[in-house]
């Protein structure tokens, strides 16, 4: 079960009141001193004493305060939490430390539902799970990663240090069939390590009187089109660049071998010369340096007839998006012709996971019709099941992922990531910016050679 903050501390005070801290019948703090002592809000601090309440381990009394109702004999007792079980001296479960890229509200709900199913399926399984971790730290050590394969990556399981795809062929070699994406279309310089489970593509959030893009175009031939036809700013909003460059047909990186790869100069200067052109006019607007988010390109007095960002399908939940669209604003198929961008998501699974099969369990359930219905109503990501998008408005993601094999923007290889971020972004926009010229394939050509030899 995923443990929010008032689940994290109604076990941090359970212990404490196991190991006597507050002895039989002895006063604990009042809310607002235990909120302070362990940092969280008042009404944190209220969940947890009410979860602890039911569960018999103190008494409130109203207009009195808080009081242990743990003896002594119940203090030798241990217990850990797993889903809706207590066990008390049950050590045979396997534990699993399971992280979780996902952690907005819309999608806690989805992941809390799923782990309760888990554990409640498995009772020979216990779940530790984490919410998105920014920053790794020493003391993790994650069996499971569920994400993109960049976060995966980022977040302690780079590709050396993931077990292969050859552990379905023992327990679940049919796990895959008939899915949008199997292991072997996310295989990484050849070896087949991710798991997936879902992807997100971008979608394009547009006053409602912009016209519909056409099956032949991408993002930049598209904006030309409207910045020829309604002669008015088109102010486009897009950021990272990378994802912009990309659907425009320019690839930084070779998936095949995992490398960096420099496309033509006369292709790079081409496509940067146009994108400029749409820039001076109004047409694209870039973020860089202006803390925004997506969701914030409207409210915004740009003064533009037509404005247009980039809208990760699990930006916001279900009633965020019903929310837009009552707001003159429409959702509409982003143009990608041969170059679409998406993120796959998939589970990473330590190969030095003692329990594969318990872990492939999860993902089979991950993968069965009505949670990947689940997932896709509660803006998580967007099934595997064609027959599932062909019920959407979504229907078109089957075919153009059938005709776009190679859909990767982000790697799982950080130090290419970096030189995209920190290189190719930068540069870009400089050239946008006018602080470069046609030297910008130069520079970025030397910066990356520089970069990777340091």
């Amino acid at each position: 079960m995923i443990k929010q903050k008032h689940q994290q501390l109604y076990e941090i005070l359970a212990e404490e009141l196991r190991q006597g801290n507050w002895e039989y019948k002895e006063k604990l703090p009042n809310l607002k001193d235990l909120a302070a002592s362990y940092s969280v809000s008042i009404n944190v601090a209220s969940k947890a004493i009410d979860m602890l309440k039911k569960d018999g381990l103190v008494k409130v009394k109203v207009g009195d305060g808080i009081y242990s109702n743990v003896s002594k004999v119940e203090r030798s007792m241990e217990f850990r939490h797993s889903g809706d079980r207590l066990f008390g001296s049950y050590y045979s479960a396997k534990c699993l430390k399971v992280l979780v890229e996902d952690n907005s509200d819309w999608q806690m709900l989805f992941w809390n539902d799923f782990f309760d199913m888990i554990v409640k399926e498995c009772p020979d399984v216990e779940l530790q799970i984490n919410y998105h971790v920014a920053k790794k730290e020493p003391d993790y050590n994650f069996d499971i990663i569920l994400g993109s394969r960049n976060y995966i990556s980022q977040s302690g399981l780079p590709p050396e240090k993931l077990m292969t795809s050859a552990v379905l062929k023992d327990f679940y070699p049919n796990l895959y069939d008939g899915l949008s994406f199997s292991p072997k279309d996310l295989a990484w310089r050849g070896e087949e390590l991710y798991l997936p489970y879902g992807f997100v593509c971008n979608q394009l959030l547009c006053h409602s009187e912009v016209p519909e893009a056409k099956s032949d175009e991408n993002i930049l031939n598209y904006i030309e089109r409207l910045a020829d036809t309604i002669h008015a700013p088109v102010a486009y909003g897009c950021n990272p660049g990378r994802n912009f460059l990309y659907n425009c047909g320019l690839h930084f990186v070779d998936f095949s071998t995992g490398k960096l790869a420099m496309p033509g100069r006369k292709d790079v200067l081409s496509i940067f010369r146009r994108i400029r052109e749409l820039y001076k006019g109004g047409h694209l607007i870039w973020l860089h340096g202006v803390i925004l988010d997506n969701a914030e390109m409207y409210p915004l007095k740009l003064n533009q007839p037509f404005r247009m960002t980039d809208y990760p399908f699990n930006l916001s939940g279900p009633n965020t998006r019903k929310l837009h669209c009552g707001q003159d604003l429409k959702f509409m198929r982003m143009p990608s012709k041969e170059s679409m961008t998406c993120t796959e998501l998939a589970m990473g699974i330590n190969k030095d996971n003692r329990f594969p099969e318990e872990s492939l369990r999860i993902l089979r359930r991950l993968l069965s019709s009505e949670v990947q219905a689940e997932m896709f109503n509660n803006n998580v990501a967007f099934p595997l099941y064609d027959k599932l998008l062909s019920e959407t408005e979504f229907s078109y993601l089957s075919q153009d992922i059938s005709e776009c094999r190679r859909l990767s923007v982000i790697t799982p290889d950080i130090e290419v990531n970096n030189v995209l971020s920190y290189i190719v972004d930068w540069e870009f926009y400089y050239y946008l910016a006018g602080v470069r010229n046609d030297d910008v394939f130069d520079f970025i050509n030397n910066k990356i050679k520089y970069y990777l030899k340091s």
